[in-house]
């Protein structure tokens, strides 16, 4: 099963890897909100890669240190995904 053509490359790489890992089950999980899914774990981990490459701490304009605002974006995507739970987990992680 191929991820939609209208989704960002970012996300059609996790749309792939999450239905791959559910054999048979892809055409049941796939949808807007499964979509949406895939763009939060892509946020999730465009986030992450910012922080291991800039770090945990960045000077803001006046080059005073702030915690990077990124972080704030993790946490969100974090939340976001817990509400999901399980629902796309493949089955021999659940």
């Amino acid at each position: 099963m191929r991820p939609p053509s209208h989704l960002p490359e970012r996300v059609a790489v996790v749309w792939a890897e999450i239905v791959a890992g559910h054999a048979d089950e892809g055409a049941r999980i796939a949808g807007p909100e499964f979509e949406a899914y895939c763009g939060t774990v892509s946020n999730l981990r465009d986030a992450q890669q910012r922080i291991a490459e800039e770090g945990m701490i960045v000077p803001d304009s006046k080059a005073m240190p702030i915690p990077h605002p990124a972080l704030a974006i993790e946490k969100s995507c974090i939340a976001e995904l817990k509400k999901w739970g399980a629902k796309f987990r493949p089955k021999a992680s659940r």
